[in-house]
């Protein structure tokens, strides 16, 4: 079974056909290539930023020689993308302000709770205009 349309906050672009979990991506906000190692669900574990999908794809041939002939285009247009996100990521969304993980540098979790980096920054504004005030 193939990868989910986005992995972290990449849209698919193409995946290994075999047990070895790889995937390249596009982020859906920055357009940057990642090569996606991901564990058996699909959860990404690593990943690094190349140039462009040929890059993408010369790197992972050498960690994983034969890796060339196994790719699989994933065809997921960035609308699909997006509305994934939209639809099926909701718990990965910021519970403040909403933010889809595509959107955010950073997402930081505790239980069920998430929070970007949008949103501690806004926080600690308005605390220190408290402190002043």
């Amino acid at each position: 079974m193939g990868p989910p349309p986005v992995l972290g906050a990449a849209r698919v672009l193409a995946f290994a056909s075999d047990a070895r979990h790889l995937a390249i991506g596009e982020t859906v906000e920055t357009h940057e290539i990642q090569l996606l190692h991901c564990d058996a669900d699909w959860g990404v574990v690593s990943s690094t930023t190349h140039a462009s999908v040929e890059d993408a794809r010369a790197e992972a041939e050498k960690a994983w020689p034969g890796v060339g002939e196994l790719w699989i285009d994933a065809g997921v247009s960035r609308e699909d993308a997006i509305a994934w996100l939209e639809e099926d990521a909701t718990e990965f969304k910021c519970s403040f302000c909403g933010r889809r993980p595509d959107q955010v540098k950073n997402l930081l979790a505790q239980g069920d709770a998430r929070i970007c980096n949008f949103c501690i920054v806004d926080f600690a504004k308005e605390l220190a205009a408290e402190r002043e005030s």
